[in-house]
């Protein structure tokens, strides 16, 4: 997938013109997108501990193949719009929230974890595309290490530039288009991740987001994290080979069951074994291999 230059239309590859400007896209230096999308629980190290909650359900959660986007209909201007990291930041957080608004959703607030933003500044860094970082680790590691105790699930999105001859004019993005076009695929253009990426934002159990946002002049990357914040953790303590875990839950929840994965140990991986090897090119990851799992709820008060 690439974009008009002119006016930011989505272009197919295969168009030579901007069926919207009729742009003659033969000229420019071609430009693409990618997503990926990945729905898996915080871990310890290499320990994911997975708990199920029964978790009230809103009534107003609809598809959103059927909501409407006029984004082709609207040219963002973004001239006198402040250009800093920050206010990159709430931009990307009020289209994640007018989604969830169309669809009958709660907000999520902005959360203060920073694996999202360490994930996209290592892509940046290492110029790789993956779940996995350049550590070894998939998102929930990651999240955990920056002191997340929730659920994560974590949107990936990049546009990338191709220079085709030696002279050509280097790519300036403009950061709140590319926020605009990227969060508008992932979206409303998703069929192809099986619309895991627009369930993913509009997922009304979802509390909190974090955001990744950094490039240079070939790419730009886009991470969304988003948390699920339930239990009120006053204790995680790992003390040798036991676990312990305490916290309280909200009135409303109960825990259904507790589930346990392992992960293999990490080991650094480059850019070019991110890009080209399985499973570290796919646009999923998974929690790891069942280790425990306890279908019998933990005693009341325990």
């Amino acid at each position: 997938m690439k974009f008009c230059p002119k006016c930011g239309y989505f272009v197919n590859s295969n168009t030579n013109s901007c069926p919207k400007c009729g742009y003659n896209i033969k000229k420019i230096v071609s430009q693409g997108s990618r997503t990926k999308t990945g729905v898996v629980i915080a871990s310890i190290v290499v320990l994911i501990l997975v708990i199920y909650l029964l978790v009230p359900q809103s009534d107003n959660f609809e598809n959103s193949q059927l909501v409407s986007s006029n984004f082709s209909k609207q040219k963002l201007d973004t001239q006198n719009l402040p250009k800093s990291h920050d206010q990159f930041v709430q931009f990307a957080l009020k289209l994640v929230n007018d989604d969830r608004k169309k669809h009958g959703v709660l907000p999520v607030s902005l959360g203060n974890n920073s694996a999202a933003q360490n994930h996209a500044d290592d892509m940046l860094q290492t110029k790789y595309f993956s779940h996995w970082n350049s550590e070894g680790v998939k998102p929930y590691v990651t999240y955990t290490f920056f002191g997340g105790r929730g659920n994560v699930a974590e949107n990936i999105a990049n546009t990338f530039s191709e220079c085709p001859t030696f002279n050509c004019i280097p790519s300036v993005f403009d950061p709140y288009k590319e926020i605009e076009r990227l969060h508008y695929g992932m979206m409303y253009d998703d069929a192809g991740s099986n619309w895991g990426h627009r369930d993913t934002i509009i997922d009304p159990n979802h509390t909190h987001v974090n955001l990744g946002i950094a490039f240079d002049n070939d790419n730009f990357y886009f991470v969304q994290h988003f948390e699920t914040i339930i239990i009120e953790w006053t204790k995680i303590e790992l003390v040798n080979t036991e676990l312990k875990m305490v916290g309280t839950l909200p009135d409303g929840f109960s825990i259904e069951q507790i589930q346990i994965f392992s992960d293999v140990n990490p080991k650094p991986l480059s850019g070019k074994i991110l890009n080209e090897e399985l499973p570290y090119k796919q646009n999923f990851y998974e929690k790891g291999t069942l280790e425990v799992l306890n279908s019998k709820p933990p005693p009341k008060n325990s």
